[in-house]
């Protein structure tokens, strides 16, 4: 490893993205965009996770997405 490396940076924030999508193999490709966000917002500031939490709670009453029951149930099974 060799931090006087000028991609050095680039490297080691790969290397981390790529033990966090790994350690979440379960998900769905077309999901990745969501997991890319929850890695930025993990690895980025603020650094105080109450200040995170409040970050992503206010995110979330900004962009109100409804799922409505008959959405979430409504599943083909005849395939």
């Amino acid at each position: 490893m060799d931090k006087e490396n000028p991609l050095y940076p680039v490297n080691r924030a790969h290397a981390i993205m790529k033990m966090f999508l790994n350690a979440h193999s379960g998900f769905l490709r077309e999901d990745i965009q969501g997991y890319l966000n929850l890695f930025a917002l993990v690895t980025n500031p603020p650094y105080d996770l109450l200040e995170k939490v409040v970050k992503v709670i206010i995110w979330a009453f900004a962009n109100p997405k409804m799922l409505h029951y008959r959405e979430f149930y409504n599943v083909n099974t005849y395939f």
